[in-house]
């Protein structure tokens, strides 16, 4: 089936452009959309495993920022339409339902499955270890994953294919998940891409015109062609011109150079990530090649592109896990340091009558929460007035 648009990728920013979502939400949306249209149809070979496109995608702001629902149904509208149909799972499905799921596919030979949850919380709810195990084990598509319950007698999945695409809140990650996905395995294998933006381009956006709403449709309509042209596809990845090839040299001698792969000052919670960043780079590279042309070949272009997208969300990463392992009251000095953030300057009174309920220790908290901030160069202080630095240093 020939394809209506140069670049998948490219034409859907253009179709999301409009939305009040963040750009970077509708970039890995739609990335999570090609890789729920692959299946487990498409991989690359290594002697000891297979890369397949699947991902975990967690889309992270705090509440009532980054519209994060608006992002995820979008890709997850068009992903419906697609022939060959797509298997979805229940949003808030357990583990117990999902693997009953995977394993009812009649299809045997992939037994594929894109979940969509508004928010992570209804994936990893009362039985956070357990779903958080096992999603760790199936992430990595290992043939003949197999299951002995009681309620269910032996319950296997052939050949798995888990594609997620989820949100949440930083403080969620922090309360609900926290050490428990850090240690396990989860957080390495998952891209949490983070934003604070809050977009209000247009109460209802994409509908200023009758010919706005049509070109819109029009787009819409061929992401679909498209998607489903790449749901088509089957076979296996592989780097162009073989080991001899840019492609391949590249990617050897990034994996190679230490020094390129982790950052100066690792922190502990995002070390998992950077052991992994190697096969998120191979997927991620897949579904950019998929979003343009059909001959499974990964270019140096495609790697160095899909090295971008993963680069741009290294200090999200950091961001999102601000407050995994540590004390509460780092969670009250970040949305602190977010309310001057926004505003740009905020004076002492303002910034007690909008947290003073919310403090842990009133007064004496926030005092303690600017002191901090200061110290860090995150804000500077001229008497009463906190101001926010934009260059300053991290936390």
């Amino acid at each position: 089936m020939a394809r209506l648009l140069k670049d998948w990728m490219k034409a859907y920013g253009v179709y999301t452009s409009k939305s009040d979502s963040p750009e970077i939400f509708h970039i890995w949306c739609g990335l999570g959309a090609i890789a729920g249209a692959a299946q487990r149809k498409i991989w690359m070979h290594n002697a000891y495993f297979d890369v397949y496109p699947n991902m975990y995608i967690v889309l992270v702001s705090p509440p009532g920022r980054g519209k994060k629902t608006s992002a995820l149904r979008t890709a997850k509208n068009i992903l419906k339409e697609i022939e060959p149909k797509v298997n979805f799972v229940s949003e808030s499905g357990s583990m117990e339902a999902i693997v009953g799921a995977m394993s009812r596919i009649v299809n045997k030979e992939h037994q594929s499955m894109t979940l969509f949850s508004m928010e992570l919380g209804s994936i990893i709810n009362t039985s956070a270890n357990v779903m958080v195990d096992w999603l760790t084990d199936i992430y990595d598509c290992n043939p003949d994953w197999s299951r002995q319950t009681v309620k269910h007698d032996l319950q296997t999945i052939t050949r798995p294919y888990l594609n997620i695409m989820t949100g949440t809140t930083p403080r969620w990650l922090s309360e609900r998940m926290g050490t428990i996905a850090l240690e396990g395995g989860l957080i390495a294998r998952s891209l949490l891409i983070y934003s604070e933006e809050l977009l209000a381009n247009n109460p209802w956006p994409g509908m200023e015109s009758e010919e706005d709403e049509g070109i819109l449709v029009g787009i819409k309509d061929k992401l679909a062609h498209d998607l489903s042209t790449i749901g088509q596809l089957q076979g296996e990845f592989k780097f162009e011109g073989g080991s001899e090839g840019e492609a391949y040299q590249w990617y050897d001698h990034w994996y190679r150079t230490v020094d390129e792969r982790y950052p100066e000052m690792p922190d502990p919670r995002t070390a998992g990530y950077y052991d992994r960043k190697h096969i998120h780079l191979l997927k991620i590279a897949m579904c950019l090649s998929l979003s343009y042309k059909d001959d499974l070949i990964l270019t140096l272009g495609d790697l160095q592109r899909a090295l971008s997208f993963l680069d741009g969300t290294e200090a999200g990463i950091r961001l999102a896990l601000n407050a995994v392992g540590r004390n509460e009251r780092s969670i009250e000095t970040d949305q602190i340091l977010f309310q001057i953030k926004k505003r740009g300057t905020m004076t002492y009174k303002e910034l007690l009558i909008e947290n003073y309920v919310n403090l842990r220790d009133g007064q004496r908290g926030l005092d303690e929460a600017l002191g901090e901030l200061v110290v860090m160069q995150r804000v500077r202080r001229d008497g009463y007035n906190f101001t926010y630095l934009p260059n300053g240093r991290p936390i």
